[in-house]
């Protein structure tokens, strides 16, 4: 818990703030809502549009809420090359949470 705080308050540095929790800590987000999603919908196929928006609730608050802002406020602290990289992965990963919430799926070219 000391470790999301600090991550919270950009103590961390952020080259670990980048990898370990926006990437793998985004990686293993979405990977384990999805498990957990699946499971649910396989036991109760008549909640899937809950699971579904559950899931899509869970993983945004945890992205944005944690370690996004935790690695914007990291890259406020350093400076460098790296710094640009976090803040425009924060800004791609903005971009891709409004192209996936407000634009129609059939007109999405993946």
């Amino acid at each position: 818990m000391r470790s999301f705080k600090a991550l919270l308050s950009g103590s961390q540095p952020l080259s670990k703030a980048l990898g370990w929790y926006l990437i793998l800590g985004g990686f293993l987000a979405l990977t384990a809502s999805s498990v957990i999603g699946l499971i649910v919908i396989a036991a109760f196929p008549g909640v899937r549009i809950g699971v579904y928006f559950a899931e899509f609730a869970v993983f945004w608050a945890c992205i944005f809420g944690q370690f996004s802002i935790g690695t914007w406020r990291s890259a406020n602290q350093t400076k460098g090359r790296l710094t640009i990289v976090a803040k425009a992965a924060v800004v791609l990963l903005a971009a891709l949470f409004l192209l996936n919430f407000f634009w129609p799926t059939e007109l999405l070219p993946w």
